[in-house]
């Protein structure tokens, strides 16, 4: 039954129950286009004239032979995983507090009729078995109020991308085997060394402390810094923070040769500073031996292999459980992107996998050995 109303019913009719006998409810718009307009104003409308050909009319006979037919149409476990995840969807919609005025109400017996209406749908397609385009039939059936369409179409876009296939691909596997191996490379191709570097202890970061002077002193900073080898300056040494100028200003005071770095002379007495040792690391990198490579290379051919697989089992299933996503009676083949979503994004993984991989073993197989170039540069040296 065809029906078509100019508004809903209200709520507190008692009229509930109808939307279970009217499972599909579409909003149908005005005419747009303007011949089919013109049309529609100006021709006869002939409401009581059989106008459906002879071709196109079911016989009792097809009929009842199309319902035991539809029957036997098979519902995969994904299609079965969607239904459940969209009741999921609208029990926690009905749990909120702020949909309290816009509970979202199917009942069991609209389900099944649903489920009746997929399996329709997949029959005159000429499939044996339903699938994920004939999901997004059930938008058109779960909604009681205007203002709903929008939640129940979101909830059944959500469950088809999200949870309406999920094939065995070993993925995260594969990254963390590549995470593991990058980490290996790195290691056995970068070395660290150790440099200890001497360095002035600074004191409130304005003074260098003497030792082997007379008395606890130190120089300042500015004026260590105009000290020579070439000729002798007066400058003041401070004790205690306290400049000290009775009798000790410091004539001939020269920092000594290069060779004693860090010591000054005051007054012919030899004196050197507080200094502490400094450690830093470098990195350098180092050409792994050849028999390391061939096992890396080995490793590299076994990965790649694994990512060939993954791409060849995504092709599979796009060639064969989705083959028919653009060619359905009932649903925009433009909502046959929303099913590959998923496909699109493991192939997308798969390709970076692939790229990670091959970085890699552009890596190690021109890594600059700079062990070699720093041995060179000591014995020139």
């Amino acid at each position: 039954l065809i029906s078509a109303s100019n508004e809903l019913p209200n709520k507190g009719e008692g009229l509930e129950a109808l939307w279970d006998r009217f499972l599909v409810r579409l909003f149908v718009k005005g005419v747009e286009k303007t011949q089919n307009f013109n049309d529609m104003i100006s021709k006869s409308l002939n409401a009581g004239t059989d106008t459906i050909g002879p071709a196109l009319k079911i016989t009792d006979e097809e009929y009842h032979k199309w319902n035991k037919e539809i029957n036997l149409i098979d519902i995969p476990e994904n299609v079965f995983n969607v239904i459940h995840v969209i009741r999921n969807y609208i029990e926690i919609h009905n749990k909120n507090d702020k949909n309290k005025d816009s509970q979202i109400y199917v009942s069991d017996r609209r389900w099944r009729k649903i489920v009746q209406l997929m399996r329709t749908s997949a029959f005159l397609n000429d499939r044996k078995a339903v699938d994920l385009m004939d999901c997004f039939l059930i938008k058109e059936c779960l909604w009681n109020e205007t203002d709903q369409t929008e939640t129940v179409s979101q909830f059944v876009k959500d469950a088809i991308q999200k949870h309406g296939y999920l094939l065995p691909l070993n993925i995260s596997d594969i990254r963390d085997e590549l995470k593991d191996f990058d980490t290996e490379v790195k290691k056995w191709t970068t070395k660290i060394d150790e440099v200890k570097k001497e360095e002035l202890e600074t004191i409130d970061n304005s003074y260098y402390e003497i030792i082997g002077f007379n008395y606890k002193a130190r120089i300042s900073i500015e004026d260590y810094k105009t000290l020579s080898t070439d000729y002798t300056k007066n400058i003041y040494l401070y004790l205690d923070k306290q400049q000290y100028s009775s009798g000790y200003s410091t004539a001939g005071t020269y920092r000594v040769n290069k060779g004693e770095p860090f010591h000054i002379v005051i007054n012919d007495k030899e004196c050197k500073l507080q200094t502490l040792e400094n450690v830093s690391k470098k990195k350098h990198t180092e050409k792994p031996h050849p028999s390391v490579t061939r096992d890396w290379d080995k490793q590299v051919k076994v990965i790649l292999t694994h990512t060939n697989n993954l791409k060849s089992q995504v092709e599979h299933y796009r060639n064969n459980d989705l083959k028919y996503l653009r060619v359905n009676l009932f649903v925009n083949p433009t909502l046959a992107d929303i099913v590959e979503t998923n496909l699109n994004d493991m192939e997308n993984e798969i390709a970076k996998l692939e790229v990670e991989t091959n970085r890699i073993q552009h890596y190690y197989e021109n890594i600059k050995d700079e062990t070699k170039q720093k041995t060179v540069k000591t014995f020139l040296s």
